[in-house]
């Protein structure tokens, strides 16, 4: 999980927060930052981390310098927070490696070790949109295969491979990326040799409810 950020003044700023609060870092030398002045709109996707991620930054950037915050967590996908940071919408939102990688900057090559991602990552933001990284976070998601505990049970599924035999019959849902990304959908139906009827894009929430 990492923060991305739209300037060197609000990078300063927040990497130093986030860090500290993620795990007692040393700050970075700033002026005071009791004497800045301005606004800081955080955002996040609609995903318990990220939000959770996003009111931290709000509350340390609150707690420990002058500037003002606002906090939006209502957006539905990567993708829109993207754009909405490129129209100077919002300044900053904790997000993934990976997602930005395929989903942005539409990386279509062979997996990556999570440094070299990263790396691959903060250069392209910085090129391509003038955006920057802060340092990872400290902790990393997979994309896992659910099923609720009395489908598992009917068709005594325990692995990913026993999905072949009800595949084709059934819909996948995943979040915006996951029917595009090669290290999801893609890469892990070719890796099976297991195709759904169909795979649907759905928030997170809406999936836990429709899979209930």
């Amino acid at each position: 999980m990492y923060t991305y950020l739209k300037s060197l003044l609000i990078a300063g700023i927040v990497t130093c927060v986030l860090l500290l609060g993620m795990g007692g870092m040393p700050a970075i030398a700033q002026d005071d930052p009791m004497q800045y002045e301005g606004t800081v709109r955080v955002a996040a996707q609609t995903v318990n981390e990220t939000v959770v991620l996003a009111w931290m930054a709000k509350i340390l950037i609150d707690e420990h310098t002058s500037l003002d915050t606002t906090i939006n967590t209502d957006f539905a996908a990567s993708s829109v927070l993207h754009q909405a940071m490129v129209n100077d919408e919002i300044d900053l939102y904790p997000t993934w490696t990976g997602t930005q990688l395929t989903g942005i900057l539409r990386y279509e090559g062979p997996n990556l070790p999570s440094e070299e991602t990263y790396q691959m990552v903060k250069d392209g933001f910085e090129e391509h949109f003038n955006m920057t990284w802060s340092e990872p976070m400290g902790f990393n998601n997979t994309y896992i295969m659910a099923v609720n505990k009395e489908t598992a049970d009917q068709y005594n599924l325990k692995t990913a491979s026993d999905l072949r035999d009800y595949a084709s019959d059934w819909v996948l849902a995943g979040d915006e990326n996951f029917d595009t990304r090669p290290d999801a959908y893609p890469g892990w139906s070719e890796a099976y040799g297991i195709t759904f009827k169909d795979v649907l894009p759905m928030q997170y929430a809406m999936i836990y409810q429709a899979i209930a």
